[in-house]
């Protein structure tokens, strides 16, 4: 008898994103995927508003999240640390893993990802790893050697895909879409690889106009502008903070970043010049009422000043709460991904047992 083929009766499984199960840039997203992001923060941020969330990842579905942070952070381990406990998830984590893991004896990045994600035997210390290195490209590395997801923290000035989703979650809470905004970026855009990534997501999207405002020798680097360019998005480059304030719907500042420069005195003028660029009492009433600032935290009085942070337009603490909730919703739906993949790849075992009946 024919039956029949897998591929004619249950169809090819689809990977939901590029890439799919590691989180490593956001070049993977497609804007399908983002605007079902946007739909899962807000319900998240909902449940937790409303003291009604339940645990995703706790009782038969309990999962161990593992964090290496090989460079310091507060703001991301701290968000990630509080997404997987509000999940019910178990959290094993190394800080500072440059100097206190094995990495300082040697062991490279593919060996740390083969210890910690399991051999054929299925045991391993974790179901995913969270990794926030110093060296742009490293966690690449660990993706090709992981038998579970890899989600990039951060890796050098390369990406930061998660801080790039909660941002345009926060733009989509304020307005409520993404199409048609205006959004300045401003500060170290060369550095920045939380612009960088952030630009890659602002490209899924329609009409949007970029402003990169930074001194000139922290512009916005070539690949960006080459990127932008391919996909039609409008953008222009300026000095002049004042002249784009009043046009913009976002403003999203950043810190002049002392560990992405090889020259101490290059920085101490990129910082003074940086100065310019603040957000303070004598120009934020350029913005109009709705707009807002954001910033990826940690703030310097050279990005805004102590005195407009009380301002309603000025977002970066509500930033971080709903970072807390879109890392929760990417790292149950990375899960919920995997076991439908694991269910459909069943039905075809099962399917393929039953035909030699």
């Amino acid at each position: 008898m024919n039956y029949p083929s897998n591929e004619e009766l249950l169809g090819v499984y689809k990977e939901p994103w590029e890439g799919f199960p590691h989180i490593l840039n956001t070049r993977q997203f497609s804007r399908e995927f983002i605007e079902k992001q946007m739909r899962d923060t807000i319900k998240i941020l909902f449940h937790i508003k409303n003291k009604s969330l339940v645990s995703f990842l706790s009782g038969q579905n309990k999962k161990t999240i593992c964090h290496l942070f090989y460079e310091p952070s507060t703001r991301t381990r701290l968000s990630f640390n509080r997404a997987t406990q509000l999940l019910g998830a178990e959290l094993i984590s190394t800080e500072n893993a440059k100097d206190f893991s094995s990495a300082i004896k040697g062991e490279t990045s593919e060996d740390t990802a083969r210890v910690i994600s399991g051999s054929s035997l299925g045991v391993g210390y974790a179901d995913a790893i969270v990794i926030r290195h110093y060296l742009e490209g490293e966690v690449d590395k660990f993706a090709t050697k992981s038998r579970i997801p890899i989600i990039n923290a951060g890796d050098g000035g390369n990406q930061h895909p998660t801080q790039a989703l909660l941002d345009i979650n926060t733009i989509f809470f304020r307005f409520g879409k993404i199409d048609g905004l205006k959004i300045a970026m401003v500060g170290d855009n060369k550095n920045g690889r939380t612009v960088r990534s952030l630009c890659y997501l602002l490209s899924k999207f329609h009409d949007i106009k970029i402003y990169f405002c930074s001194p000139e020798e922290v512009k916005m680097k070539d690949d960006i502008k080459d990127y932008l360019a391919k996909k039609d998005i409008s953008f222009v480059e300026t000095e002049k903070l004042e002249d784009v304030l009043p046009e913009v719907d976002v403003v999203y500042n950043t810190r002049v970043q002392a560990e992405r420069f090889k020259e101490a005195d290059l920085y101490e003028v990129v910082k003074q010049k940086a100065k310019l660029y603040a957000i303070t009492e004598n120009n934020i009433n350029l913005l109009k009422e709705n707009s807002i600032v954001l910033h990826p935290l940690p703030i310097g009085d050279e990005e805004i000043s102590e005195g407009v942070k009380s301002d309603s337009r000025v977002w970066p603490f509500v930033q971080s709460d709903i970072g807390v909730a879109t890392r929760m919703a990417l790292l149950n739906r990375i899960f919920k991904e995997i076991e439908k993949q694991k269910m459909f790849n069943n039905f075809h075992n099962i399917y393929n047992d039953l035909c030699f009946l």
